[in-house]
């Protein structure tokens, strides 16, 4: 009976720590080549920092998104 209750608690947290890891990449990785991205480009054709902040302001709609969207498939 103590395994069964122990299968049904790992089972949630590898659920949990899946979900948290796929929020951490949405997080993060938009965000990250947003940056990346509007550096070269600002270099580029020369228009700091403006590139770089529409790209980012772009990134966090997307993980905004992301989010809203797992949200809904948890609950």
């Amino acid at each position: 009976m103590n395994e069964k209750k122990e299968k049904q608690a790992n089972a949630w947290f590898g659920d949990a720590l899946k979900l948290f890891a796929r929020l951490n990449i949405w997080a993060v990785f938009p965000v990250l080549l947003a940056v990346l991205a509007g550096k070269y480009l600002d270099n580029y054709f020369g228009t700091k920092p403006w590139i770089m902040v529409a790209l980012i302001v772009l990134a966090f709609n997307i993980t905004v998104y992301k989010f809203w969207k797992e949200a809904n498939k948890v609950l």
